[in-house]
């Protein structure tokens, strides 16, 4: 029938559109860090479940249907791995002030001002190069700088094994 045919074509062009709008809210979730994106990407993954169920509604043969079914599959394995992602990233922290990232970054501000009020140099100086080595390891997400950063974090021990320090036990 060419008006179910008809009604195919632009169910699936809707679909396309929709999977592209996906994408679109998944590269905003990701580069914006902002919730309002993924809240926008659930409508809208909700939009492409209901134009799948339609397009198998129209073609109802077994064959048909199984197709359709198997490329939804797919769509909600993508969902579940977009989901874990922004899980994780939430985890990390969306901005510098939450999850690992605020607590490592309150955690650094402790410290200094630790080291500070001890005026000691050394450890002030050790606490810096693993503040680059993060810094690094935050731009540019190469693993080379969790090596520097281990590699600083022992020198940091090494250096206040050493030392004399007022606070020792704060540290």
């Amino acid at each position: 029938n060419m008006a179910e045919l008809e009604n195919a074509k632009h169910t699936i062009k809707s679909i396309e559109a929709s999977v592209l709008t996906l994408r679109r809210n998944e590269k905003d979730v990701l580069a914006r860090k902002d919730l309002k994106y993924h809240e926008q990407y659930k409508k809208n993954f909700q939009k492409l479940t209901e134009e799948t169920k339609s397009l198998s509604a129209i073609f109802n043969s077994e064959t048909n249907v199984a197709k359709i079914n198997s490329v939804q599959s797919i769509f909600v394995k993508y969902e579940e791995k977009f989901n874990a992602i922004v899980d994780t990233q939430k985890r990390i922290g969306l901005h510098h002030e939450d999850g690992l990232y605020g607590s490592l970054r309150k955690s650094v501000h402790d410290l200094e001002a630790i080291l500070k009020k001890d005026k000691n140099h050394q450890l002030a100086a050790d606490m810096l190069m693993l503040r680059r080595a993060e810094k690094d390891f935050m731009l540019r997400s190469d693993l080379k700088y969790v090596d520097a950063f281990k590699k600083s974090t022992e020198q940091f021990k090494e250096d206040m094994q050493s030392m004399k320090l007022s606070n020792k036990a704060e540290i």
